[in-house]
């Protein structure tokens, strides 16, 4: 398989990983590759280490263990930020070991750090402890608040007093999807603008209004946060596997706790990330041809949300394949299959 794999990367193929962040999570999420994968076990155990130390409480735990149907802290921070690392990055720890490796990586939100950690630029454990603490300091010093995914041109956002009064636009996704964010007051008056209008929305199990100045209090320690978890690491390294920003719609290059304080707070581009990545591989991969090689795209979050947004964005044409291995259905084993074996395949 190892060897297929080389052999499509010198014929221009290329394999993105995708990972998402707050939003997606939901209990018993990744349980089948849990039960049934070693690799994946293997990982999620020894990840689960660090917050278990750090809080006291299990993150396997809370996702496997405990009364499925106590929803009372599902979308509490403290257990979702290292949930969700811990997933996303234990599966692609499960890919790799199957010689499912990446040309290059993007990371919505919280999911860009696990791509950082993966291309080594800082230390899973690092950025993993890091992410148990900056939700620790998220919930002494901001105000509760949530985010709204909207099913709409993001323009709309801007002719609507109702909704730019009220809330930040926190992400835009594809033509068709935005998301916005701020503290419960003001989103309950943007839902209720929502339900009137009869525009399609969905809450987010959020507690905070991520990507707004709504988490501008606790700017000056997450800073420090993430440049105490550099210090301890030695300093950041440069990716070794490319990795494609959604906080600047650009690759990697240099990043510093600055930076890797952004990716909480400034928008999210995925749109724009998704056009970049196309431009670029069409001129790689085609000599400037105006268009990309064919383009694996796998979806290593929950719920399936980034390869939904790919979907929707539909830049990279008829050449793609697009696979996901969370869902809501427990499908996760079939799908790991199915990815085995197709990965592979002209």
């Amino acid at each position: 398989m190892a060897q297929k794999n080389r052999k499509q990367r010198k014929q221009g193929h290329h394999r993105i990983f995708l990972f998402t962040g707050q939003g997606a999570q939901y209990r018993c999420m990744a349980r089948a590759l849990y039960d049934t994968e070693p690799v994946f076990r293997e990982w999620m155990d020894r990840l689960d280490r660090i917050p278990e130390k750090k809080t006291g409480r299990s993150v396997n735990a809370f996702l496997y263990e405990e009364d499925k149907t106590d929803r009372s802290d599902f979308d509490a921070i403290g257990m979702s930020h290292p949930a969700l690392f811990m997933v996303q990055f234990s599966l692609a720890r499960t890919l790799m070991h199957y010689g499912i490796n990446p040309d290059c990586m993007i990371g919505a939100s919280l999911g860009e750090y696990v791509a950082l950690a993966l291309a080594g630029v800082l230390p899973h454990e690092a950025v993993l402890k890091a992410l148990v603490e900056n939700a620790r300091i998220l919930e002494s010093c901001c105000r509760p608040g949530t985010m709204i995914g909207v099913s709409a041109q993001p323009e709309c956002f801007h002719r609507h007093p109702a909704l730019f009064e009220n809330s930040t636009l926190a992400g835009v996704m594809s033509p068709g999807q935005f998301v916005v964010s701020g503290t419960f007051p003001g989103m309950e008056r943007v839902a209720g603008f929502l339900e009137d209008a009869g525009m399609e929305h969905q809450p987010l199990p959020i507690r905070f209004g991520f990507h707004s100045p709504g988490m501008d209090p606790a700017k000056v320690d997450g800073i420090r946060c993430f440049s105490k978890a550099i210090a301890a690491a030695g300093g950041l390294k440069i990716p070794r596997i490319p990795v494609l920003s959604c906080c600047t719609a650009a690759y990697v290059t240099s990043p510093g706790p600055g930076f890797l304080w952004d990716i909480g707070r400034k928008p999210i581009q995925f749109r724009k990330a998704l056009v970049f990545l196309n431009h670029d591989l069409s001129h790689r991969g085609n000599g400037g041809q105006g268009r990309p090689g064919p383009v694996d795209l796998i979806d290593l979050g929950p719920g399936s949300h980034a390869s939904g947004f790919v979907r929707q964005n539909a830049v990279f044409g008829k050449q793609k394949r697009i696979y996901r291995v969370m869902t809501l259905f427990g499908n996760e084993v079939r799908n790991l299959n199915k990815l085995k074996t197709e990965i592979c395949s002209p």
